[in-house]
């Protein structure tokens, strides 16, 4: 659910910034929701997904740990797995999403 309304304020902010009404905000939803890091939120969702489909157990732990704010003991205890199975999810699936979100540039062609 926090990762919908994360990614819900995300696209209202990109919203407002082509022109809709301005729209007062207080002190706690300023502080989770800095309007500079909305494309990564985008990104960061549109690569869930894209994880979700490969393996549902990876994306799962990522969306407890990062949107829950769960520990991992807590995630295993969710998720009816041991502790280390989420630590081995948690790091397979950082190093993929940080790929899908910020693929390599192609290298440069060698001139000679």
């Amino acid at each position: 659910m926090m990762r919908r309304i994360r990614v819900d304020e995300a696209r209202i902010r990109g919203a407002l910034k082509r022109g809709g009404p301005a729209e007062k905000t207080s002190f706690v939803e300023g502080y989770f929701a800095a309007p500079g890091r909305d494309r990564e939120v985008i990104a960061l969702d549109d690569a869930l997904d894209a994880l979700a489909r490969e393996d549902s157990r990876k994306a799962q732990a990522i969306e407890l740990r990062s949107f829950g704010g769960l520990s991992m003991e807590e995630t295993a205890d969710v998720m009816g797995i041991s502790v280390q199975t989420v630590r081995r999810d948690w790091d397979f699936a950082r190093v993929w999403l940080a790929r899908a979100m910020h693929p390599a540039e192609p290298p440069s062609e060698r001139r000679t």
